[in-house]
Protein backbone atom coordinates (compact mmCIF):
# COMPACT_ATOMS: atom_id res chain seq x y z
CA UNK A 1 0.00 0.00 0.00
CA UNK A 2 1.76 3.21 -1.67
CA UNK A 3 -0.84 6.07 -2.20
CA UNK A 4 -2.60 8.44 -0.02
CA UNK A 5 -5.45 7.53 -1.38
CA UNK A 6 -5.53 3.61 -0.24
CA UNK A 7 -4.07 4.53 3.30
CA UNK A 8 -6.99 6.84 3.37
CA UNK A 9 -9.56 3.89 2.13
CA UNK A 10 -7.70 1.56 4.73
CA UNK A 11 -8.15 4.28 7.42
CA UNK A 12 -11.92 4.62 7.12
CA UNK A 13 -12.34 0.46 6.58
CA UNK A 14 -10.56 0.04 9.97
CA UNK A 15 -13.05 2.61 11.82
CA UNK A 16 -16.25 1.49 10.47
CA UNK A 17 -14.65 -2.52 12.03
CA UNK A 18 -14.30 -0.53 15.21
CA UNK A 19 -17.82 0.97 15.64
CA UNK A 20 -18.91 -2.76 16.07
CA UNK A 21 -15.66 -4.39 17.07
CA UNK A 22 -17.39 -7.61 18.31
CA UNK A 23 -19.36 -7.77 14.73
CA UNK A 24 -22.71 -9.27 14.23
CA UNK A 25 -22.58 -11.61 17.31
CA UNK A 26 -22.59 -7.88 19.65
CA UNK A 27 -25.40 -6.28 17.70
CA UNK A 28 -27.54 -9.56 18.19
CA UNK A 29 -26.24 -9.58 22.09
CA UNK A 30 -27.92 -6.27 22.61
CA UNK A 31 -31.07 -6.77 21.15
CA UNK A 32 -31.81 -9.72 22.95
CA UNK A 33 -30.86 -8.16 26.26
CA UNK A 34 -33.20 -4.78 24.46
CA UNK A 35 -29.96 -2.40 24.86
CA UNK A 36 -28.19 0.40 23.06
CA UNK A 37 -24.62 0.29 22.32
CA UNK A 38 -21.75 2.44 23.66
CA UNK A 39 -22.14 4.59 21.36
CA UNK A 40 -25.46 5.10 21.19
CA UNK A 41 -25.38 5.59 24.86
CA UNK A 42 -23.38 8.58 24.15
CA UNK A 43 -25.09 10.01 21.81
CA UNK A 44 -28.52 10.21 24.18
CA UNK A 45 -26.35 12.14 26.14
CA UNK A 46 -25.08 14.62 24.29
CA UNK A 47 -26.29 17.28 21.29
CA UNK A 48 -26.61 16.20 18.53
CA UNK A 49 -23.21 15.12 16.32
CA UNK A 50 -21.40 16.96 19.05
CA UNK A 51 -19.61 13.75 19.52
CA UNK A 52 -15.76 13.96 18.78
CA UNK A 53 -14.47 9.84 19.91
CA UNK A 54 -10.85 9.61 21.01
CA UNK A 55 -8.61 6.45 20.54
CA UNK A 56 -11.07 4.68 18.23
CA UNK A 57 -8.48 2.67 17.02
CA UNK A 58 -6.56 1.97 20.28
CA UNK A 59 -6.58 -1.96 21.14
CA UNK A 60 -3.90 -4.32 23.38
CA UNK A 61 -1.03 -5.19 21.69
CA UNK A 62 0.43 -8.91 21.28
CA UNK A 63 -3.05 -10.20 20.80
CA UNK A 64 -4.49 -11.98 18.54
CA UNK A 65 -8.07 -11.49 20.12
CA UNK A 66 -7.65 -7.84 20.75
CA UNK A 67 -10.83 -5.50 19.31
CA UNK A 68 -10.39 -1.91 18.29
CA UNK A 69 -11.35 0.36 21.09
CA UNK A 70 -10.63 -2.08 23.85
CA UNK A 71 -14.17 -2.65 25.34
CA UNK A 72 -14.97 1.67 25.70
CA UNK A 73 -16.01 4.26 23.55
CA UNK A 74 -14.21 7.72 24.90
CA UNK A 75 -14.70 11.23 23.34
CA UNK A 76 -15.88 15.04 24.00
CA UNK A 77 -18.93 16.90 23.05
CA UNK A 78 -21.46 19.24 24.27
CA UNK A 79 -24.47 19.31 26.34
CA UNK A 80 -26.92 22.18 25.74
CA UNK A 81 -23.70 23.52 23.87
CA UNK A 82 -21.13 23.68 27.03
CA UNK A 83 -18.19 20.78 26.53
CA UNK A 84 -18.93 17.49 28.54
CA UNK A 85 -16.05 14.86 28.77
CA UNK A 86 -17.38 11.35 28.24
CA UNK A 87 -16.82 7.44 28.40
CA UNK A 88 -19.06 4.50 27.65
CA UNK A 89 -18.33 0.98 28.32
CA UNK A 90 -18.92 -1.74 25.47
CA UNK A 91 -20.49 -4.36 27.28
CA UNK A 92 -20.49 -6.69 24.37
CA UNK A 93 -16.34 -6.55 24.07
CA UNK A 94 -14.56 -8.67 27.08
CA UNK A 95 -18.04 -7.69 28.82
CA UNK A 96 -16.53 -4.29 29.15
CA UNK A 97 -14.15 -5.33 31.50
CA UNK A 98 -10.66 -2.83 32.16
CA UNK A 99 -7.43 -3.61 30.19
CA UNK A 100 -4.47 -1.26 29.58
CA UNK A 101 -5.86 0.09 26.74
CA UNK A 102 -9.42 0.66 28.51
CA UNK A 103 -6.95 2.70 31.32
CA UNK A 104 -5.33 4.40 28.73
CA UNK A 105 -8.60 5.75 26.77
CA UNK A 106 -10.31 6.88 30.34
CA UNK A 107 -7.24 8.37 32.02
CA UNK A 108 -6.90 10.56 28.30
CA UNK A 109 -10.19 11.66 28.57
CA UNK A 110 -10.09 12.69 32.55
CA UNK A 111 -6.70 14.44 31.86
CA UNK A 112 -8.65 16.44 28.81
CA UNK A 113 -11.54 17.42 31.38
CA UNK A 114 -8.54 18.45 33.58
CA UNK A 115 -7.16 20.49 31.35
CA UNK A 116 -10.33 22.12 29.73
CA UNK A 117 -12.28 22.50 33.16
CA UNK A 118 -15.24 20.67 31.92
CA UNK A 119 -17.55 17.90 33.46
CA UNK A 120 -17.20 14.40 33.30
CA UNK A 121 -19.64 11.23 32.53
CA UNK A 122 -19.11 7.15 33.08
CA UNK A 123 -21.66 5.27 31.46
CA UNK A 124 -20.87 2.34 33.10
CA UNK A 125 -21.76 -1.09 32.25
CA UNK A 126 -18.53 -3.23 33.05
CA UNK A 127 -17.60 -6.44 35.00
CA UNK A 128 -14.77 -4.67 36.18
CA UNK A 129 -10.62 -5.69 35.89
CA UNK A 130 -9.99 -8.46 32.98
CA UNK A 131 -8.62 -11.20 34.31
CA UNK A 132 -6.19 -11.96 31.67
CA UNK A 133 -4.72 -8.56 31.77
CA UNK A 134 -3.68 -9.53 35.67
CA UNK A 135 -2.30 -6.68 37.87
CA UNK A 136 -1.86 -4.26 34.52
CA UNK A 137 -5.74 -4.29 35.13
CA UNK A 138 -5.49 -3.44 38.49
CA UNK A 139 -2.61 -0.88 38.14
CA UNK A 140 -4.95 0.98 35.56
CA UNK A 141 -7.79 1.58 37.94
CA UNK A 142 -5.14 2.86 40.32
CA UNK A 143 -4.45 5.75 37.34
CA UNK A 144 -7.97 6.64 36.71
CA UNK A 145 -8.38 7.05 40.38
CA UNK A 146 -5.51 9.23 40.41
CA UNK A 147 -7.63 11.25 37.59
CA UNK A 148 -10.67 11.78 39.59
CA UNK A 149 -9.08 13.09 42.60
CA UNK A 150 -7.92 16.59 41.22
CA UNK A 151 -11.22 16.37 38.86
CA UNK A 152 -12.92 16.12 42.55
CA UNK A 153 -14.45 19.47 43.50
CA UNK A 154 -13.10 21.09 40.71
CA UNK A 155 -15.34 19.87 37.58
CA UNK A 156 -18.68 18.09 37.92
CA UNK A 157 -18.42 14.02 37.67
CA UNK A 158 -21.60 11.88 37.19
CA UNK A 159 -21.85 8.18 36.84
CA UNK A 160 -24.58 6.16 35.23
CA UNK A 161 -24.73 2.84 35.97
CA UNK A 162 -26.74 1.34 33.06
CA UNK A 163 -26.19 -2.62 33.70
CA UNK A 164 -24.31 -5.05 36.32
CA UNK A 165 -21.38 -3.43 37.44
CA UNK A 166 -18.93 -4.99 39.76
CA UNK A 167 -15.10 -4.14 41.76
CA UNK A 168 -13.48 -1.37 39.74
CA UNK A 169 -16.58 -0.02 37.85
CA UNK A 170 -18.47 0.32 41.03
CA UNK A 171 -15.39 2.35 43.58
CA UNK A 172 -14.59 4.73 40.49
CA UNK A 173 -18.60 5.68 40.64
CA UNK A 174 -18.66 6.20 43.94
CA UNK A 175 -16.08 9.11 44.15
CA UNK A 176 -17.61 11.33 41.88
CA UNK A 177 -20.38 13.64 42.53
CA UNK A 178 -23.56 11.81 41.97
CA UNK A 179 -24.51 8.28 40.89
CA UNK A 180 -27.50 7.53 38.44
CA UNK A 181 -28.82 4.52 37.93
CA UNK A 182 -31.42 2.63 35.74
CA UNK A 183 -34.10 0.45 37.10
CA UNK A 184 -32.55 -3.21 36.69
CA UNK A 185 -29.10 -1.83 36.97
CA UNK A 186 -26.92 -3.77 39.95
CA UNK A 187 -23.83 -2.66 41.64
CA UNK A 188 -21.70 -5.05 43.94
CA UNK A 189 -18.05 -5.11 44.84
CA UNK A 190 -18.31 -8.78 44.10
CA UNK A 191 -21.46 -10.96 42.69
CA UNK A 192 -24.04 -13.60 44.53
CA UNK A 193 -21.64 -16.47 42.86
CA UNK A 194 -18.21 -15.32 44.81
CA UNK A 195 -20.20 -14.81 48.00
CA UNK A 196 -21.50 -18.04 47.80
CA UNK A 197 -18.30 -19.61 47.45
CA UNK A 198 -16.27 -17.32 49.99
CA UNK A 199 -18.57 -16.95 52.86
CA UNK A 200 -21.51 -19.18 52.05
CA UNK A 201 -24.08 -17.15 51.90
CA UNK A 202 -27.13 -17.10 49.28
CA UNK A 203 -28.67 -14.01 48.07
CA UNK A 204 -30.20 -12.80 45.07
CA UNK A 205 -28.60 -10.43 42.23
CA UNK A 206 -31.76 -8.22 42.99
CA UNK A 207 -30.94 -8.63 46.76
CA UNK A 208 -27.67 -7.97 46.89
CA UNK A 209 -26.99 -5.05 44.47
CA UNK A 210 -30.27 -3.65 42.76
CA UNK A 211 -30.37 -0.26 41.99
CA UNK A 212 -33.31 0.30 44.69
CA UNK A 213 -30.96 -1.51 47.28
CA UNK A 214 -28.10 0.56 46.47
CA UNK A 215 -29.73 3.90 46.68
CA UNK A 216 -31.61 2.96 49.77
CA UNK A 217 -27.94 2.24 51.42
CA UNK A 218 -26.61 5.94 50.22
CA UNK A 219 -24.53 4.76 47.35
CA UNK A 220 -27.33 5.95 44.10
CA UNK A 221 -28.34 9.42 44.02
CA UNK A 222 -31.30 8.78 41.19
CA UNK A 223 -33.27 6.26 40.00
CA UNK A 224 -34.24 6.36 36.48
CA UNK A 225 -37.04 3.72 34.67
CA UNK A 226 -34.69 3.72 31.47
CA UNK A 227 -31.53 4.77 30.10
CA UNK A 228 -33.47 7.67 27.94
CA UNK A 229 -34.53 9.13 31.15
CA UNK A 230 -31.30 8.50 33.10
CA UNK A 231 -29.53 10.30 30.80
CA UNK A 232 -32.44 13.66 30.20
CA UNK A 233 -31.84 13.64 34.05
CA UNK A 234 -27.65 14.34 33.63
CA UNK A 235 -28.66 16.70 31.28
CA UNK A 236 -30.97 18.28 33.68
CA UNK A 237 -28.30 18.02 36.23
CA UNK A 238 -25.85 19.96 34.66
CA UNK A 239 -27.93 22.74 33.40
CA UNK A 240 -27.61 23.58 37.32
CA UNK A 241 -24.03 23.15 37.35
CA UNK A 242 -20.85 25.20 36.48
CA UNK A 243 -18.48 23.97 33.67
CA UNK A 244 -16.10 23.84 36.40
CA UNK A 245 -15.82 25.52 40.08
CA UNK A 246 -14.38 28.82 38.40
CA UNK A 247 -16.97 29.78 36.47
CA UNK A 248 -21.17 29.94 37.24
CA UNK A 249 -24.12 28.02 36.49
CA UNK A 250 -25.71 29.08 33.43
CA UNK A 251 -28.63 31.92 34.14
CA UNK A 252 -31.41 30.18 32.73
CA UNK A 253 -34.80 32.43 31.88
CA UNK A 254 -34.03 35.30 34.07
CA UNK A 255 -37.12 37.83 35.29
CA UNK A 256 -39.56 34.08 34.52
CA UNK A 257 -42.24 35.44 36.98
CA UNK A 258 -41.34 39.57 38.05
CA UNK A 259 -45.62 39.50 39.09
CA UNK A 260 -47.14 37.53 41.81
CA UNK A 261 -49.05 34.26 40.84
CA UNK A 262 -52.36 33.11 41.91
CA UNK A 263 -50.21 30.04 43.38
CA UNK A 264 -47.92 32.27 45.47
CA UNK A 265 -50.79 33.85 47.10
CA UNK A 266 -51.43 29.75 48.00
CA UNK A 267 -48.58 29.94 50.42
CA UNK A 268 -50.83 32.43 52.46
CA UNK A 269 -52.94 29.72 52.85
CA UNK A 270 -51.41 25.88 52.97
CA UNK A 271 -50.22 25.19 56.41
CA UNK A 272 -52.58 23.20 58.35
CA UNK A 273 -54.58 24.39 61.41
CA UNK A 274 -53.16 21.76 63.77
CA UNK A 275 -49.33 21.96 64.49
CA UNK A 276 -48.84 17.98 64.55
CA UNK A 277 -50.61 17.95 61.30
CA UNK A 278 -48.32 17.10 58.20
CA UNK A 279 -47.89 18.84 54.50
CA UNK A 280 -46.21 18.03 51.45
CA UNK A 281 -43.29 20.33 51.46
CA UNK A 282 -43.26 18.99 47.81
CA UNK A 283 -45.95 21.60 46.75
CA UNK A 284 -44.15 24.46 48.91
CA UNK A 285 -40.59 24.21 46.98
CA UNK A 286 -42.49 24.26 43.82
CA UNK A 287 -44.52 27.23 44.52
CA UNK A 288 -41.03 29.15 45.77
CA UNK A 289 -38.66 28.80 43.35
CA UNK A 290 -38.89 29.88 39.44
CA UNK A 291 -41.18 28.45 37.16
CA UNK A 292 -42.20 25.59 39.37
CA UNK A 293 -39.27 23.60 38.79
CA UNK A 294 -37.03 21.13 41.11
CA UNK A 295 -34.42 18.81 40.23
CA UNK A 296 -34.64 16.03 43.54
CA UNK A 297 -31.58 14.62 44.06
CA UNK A 298 -31.43 10.95 46.44
CA UNK A 299 -35.45 11.24 46.92
CA UNK A 300 -35.17 7.34 47.25
CA UNK A 301 -32.77 7.92 50.38
CA UNK A 302 -33.78 9.61 54.15
CA UNK A 303 -37.12 10.85 52.70
CA UNK A 304 -37.75 12.82 55.52
CA UNK A 305 -35.65 15.68 54.06
CA UNK A 306 -35.39 16.48 50.47
CA UNK A 307 -32.32 17.96 48.32
CA UNK A 308 -32.53 19.29 44.85
CA UNK A 309 -32.12 22.07 42.04
CA UNK A 310 -34.00 24.86 41.74
CA UNK A 311 -33.61 28.55 40.46
CA UNK A 312 -34.31 32.16 41.63
CA UNK A 313 -34.45 34.77 39.40
CA UNK A 314 -32.90 32.42 36.93
CA UNK A 315 -29.88 31.62 38.68
CA UNK A 316 -29.08 27.83 40.37
CA UNK A 317 -29.35 27.07 43.83
CA UNK A 318 -29.19 24.23 46.18
CA UNK A 319 -32.23 23.53 48.45
CA UNK A 320 -32.13 21.40 51.54
CA UNK A 321 -35.93 21.11 52.97
CA UNK A 322 -37.48 19.14 56.01
CA UNK A 323 -40.29 16.87 54.47
CA UNK A 324 -43.50 16.94 57.42
CA UNK A 325 -44.35 13.68 56.05
CA UNK A 326 -41.99 11.73 57.02
CA UNK A 327 -41.13 11.21 60.79
CA UNK A 328 -42.35 14.69 60.79
CA UNK A 329 -39.27 16.50 59.41
CA UNK A 330 -37.26 15.03 62.30
CA UNK A 331 -33.48 14.60 61.04
CA UNK A 332 -31.96 11.20 61.77
CA UNK A 333 -28.49 9.75 60.66
CA UNK A 334 -29.41 8.96 56.96
CA UNK A 335 -30.78 12.57 56.43
CA UNK A 336 -27.69 13.97 58.11
CA UNK A 337 -25.82 12.13 55.49
CA UNK A 338 -27.60 13.04 52.75
CA UNK A 339 -27.59 16.12 53.74
CA UNK A 340 -24.19 17.10 54.38
CA UNK A 341 -22.96 15.66 50.84
CA UNK A 342 -25.45 17.81 49.45
CA UNK A 343 -24.24 20.80 51.02
CA UNK A 344 -20.35 19.95 50.03
CA UNK A 345 -21.48 20.04 46.59
CA UNK A 346 -22.93 23.24 46.14
CA UNK A 347 -19.96 24.73 48.41
CA UNK A 348 -17.67 23.47 45.88
CA UNK A 349 -19.16 24.70 42.91
CA UNK A 350 -20.61 27.98 44.39
CA UNK A 351 -23.77 27.64 44.30
CA UNK A 352 -26.31 29.23 47.06
CA UNK A 353 -28.01 27.40 49.51
CA UNK A 354 -31.98 28.01 50.54
CA UNK A 355 -33.14 25.86 53.65
CA UNK A 356 -36.47 25.25 53.88
CA UNK A 357 -37.23 24.30 57.32
CA UNK A 358 -39.70 22.78 59.40
CA UNK A 359 -38.29 20.30 62.12
CA UNK A 360 -38.69 19.31 65.62
CA UNK A 361 -35.18 18.55 65.73
CA UNK A 362 -32.89 14.84 65.87
CA UNK A 363 -34.99 11.77 65.94
CA UNK A 364 -34.05 10.22 69.81
CA UNK A 365 -33.82 6.94 70.00
CA UNK A 366 -30.93 4.08 70.77
CA UNK A 367 -30.98 2.43 67.14
CA UNK A 368 -30.00 6.38 65.99
CA UNK A 369 -27.21 6.19 68.76
CA UNK A 370 -26.42 2.98 67.89
CA UNK A 371 -25.87 3.98 63.55
CA UNK A 372 -23.78 7.71 65.10
CA UNK A 373 -26.26 10.13 65.16
CA UNK A 374 -23.43 12.09 67.20
CA UNK A 375 -20.54 11.58 64.22
CA UNK A 376 -23.20 11.78 61.40
CA UNK A 377 -25.31 14.81 62.78
CA UNK A 378 -22.21 16.71 63.51
CA UNK A 379 -20.96 15.96 59.73
CA UNK A 380 -23.89 17.94 58.54
CA UNK A 381 -23.63 20.49 60.75
CA UNK A 382 -19.52 20.66 59.82
CA UNK A 383 -20.72 20.64 56.04
CA UNK A 384 -22.90 24.05 56.71
CA UNK A 385 -20.47 25.81 59.22
CA UNK A 386 -17.97 25.15 56.63
CA UNK A 387 -19.74 26.29 53.16
CA UNK A 388 -18.82 29.38 52.38
CA UNK A 389 -21.48 29.97 49.47
CA UNK A 390 -24.70 32.64 50.27
CA UNK A 391 -27.20 30.77 52.62
CA UNK A 392 -30.88 31.57 52.85
CA UNK A 393 -33.20 30.17 55.58
CA UNK A 394 -36.75 30.24 55.55
CA UNK A 395 -38.34 28.53 58.48
CA UNK A 396 -41.72 27.43 57.64
CA UNK A 397 -43.18 26.15 60.64
CA UNK A 398 -40.85 25.15 63.69
CA UNK A 399 -37.21 24.56 63.93
CA UNK A 400 -35.81 22.71 67.10
CA UNK A 401 -32.85 21.80 69.06
CA UNK A 402 -30.42 20.57 66.96
CA UNK A 403 -32.37 21.00 64.11
CA UNK A 404 -32.58 24.20 64.61
CA UNK A 405 -28.64 24.81 64.25
CA UNK A 406 -27.92 22.21 60.95
CA UNK A 407 -30.61 23.27 59.20
CA UNK A 408 -29.34 27.08 58.95
CA UNK A 409 -31.29 28.78 61.68
CA UNK A 410 -28.47 30.15 62.65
Amino acid sequence: MSTTAQKLAELREKLEIAKEPAGELAIAKRAKKGIPSARERIDMLLDRGSFVEIGALMKTPGRDDAMYGDTVVVGHGTVDGRPVAVFSHDQTVFGGSVGEMFGRKVAAVLDFALKIGCPVVGINDSGGARVQDAVTSLAWYGEIGKRHEPLSALCPQISVIVGNCAGGAVYAPINTDVVVATEGSHMFVTGPDVIKAVTGESVSLEELGGARQQAEYGNVHHIAPDEKAAFEWVRQYLSYMPSNAQEKPPVINPGLEPEITPDDLELDTFMPDADNSGYDMHDILLKIFDDGEFLEVRSQTAPNIITGYARVDGHAVGVVANQPLYLSGALDAAAADKAAHFVRVCDAYDIPLVFVVDTPGFLPGVEQEKIGIIKRGGRFLFSYVEASVPKVTVVVRKAYGGGYAVMGSK
